[in-house]
């Protein structure tokens, strides 16, 4: 199995100038990158080294993320939506958030992100992360857009200040749909 130098960062503890030091070290190179990839989507993967892997995932560069990581982007909304997952879902959302949207939205992950969204159990960061991943996807459909509207509507007042800002940024008038490489996301 191929072993790079930057590999053993992934064991112990990881201060933000490890994953700092993996990112020089994996830029342009499309083995390292599908490695990181690997050990994310691995269930048999040490939960710890896996989180650290979609750490550094969560750092690369827009290109890198494009080239690389686009090809896994069903495998890692399977794993995000997996109920065996050892780590926040909203980890991996990221990186999916990140990548360009496919033609064919993954109607799953919608319908995941509005059932979580009033999910106390699920961190406020990964509530945030629904939030925006859904909006995303709704901005273009009119009845989809009603739908998370009236999710939001019924989260109780008080809401952390991660997932309030996502709820008041999730359809402000200026908000426009992204494009990248041609495609609207």
């Amino acid at each position: 199995m191929y072993h790079p130098e930057w590999l053993g960062l992934l064991e112990g503890r990881m201060a933000k100038s490890a994953v700092a030091q993996i990112v020089r070290s994996v830029t342009r190179r499309a083995a390292d990158i599908n490695l990181l990839c690997s050990m994310v989507l691995d269930a048999h993967t040490d939960p710890h080294q896996a989180k650290r892997a979609a750490w550094v995932l969560t750092h690369l560069s827009p290109p890198d993320k494009q080239e690389h990581v686009a090809p896994f982007r069903d495998a890692l909304i399977d794993r995000a939506l997996s109920p065996d997952l050892p780590f926040r879902p909203g980890l991996l959302l990221t990186v999916v958030y990140a990548l360009p949207e496919p033609r064919e939205p993954r109607m799953d992950l919608l319908d995941y992100c509005l059932a979580h969204i009033a999910d106390t159990r699920m961190h406020d960061s990964c509530r945030a992360m629904f939030i925006k991943l859904a909006a995303r996807k709704c901005r273009l459909y009119p009845e989809l857009a009603a739908e998370l509207h009236a999710v939001l509507d019924l989260l109780p007042p008080g809401q952390p200040p991660s997932v309030e800002c996502a709820k008041r940024k999730a359809f402000t008038p200026n908000a426009k749909p992204i494009e990248k490489k041609g495609e609207v996301t």
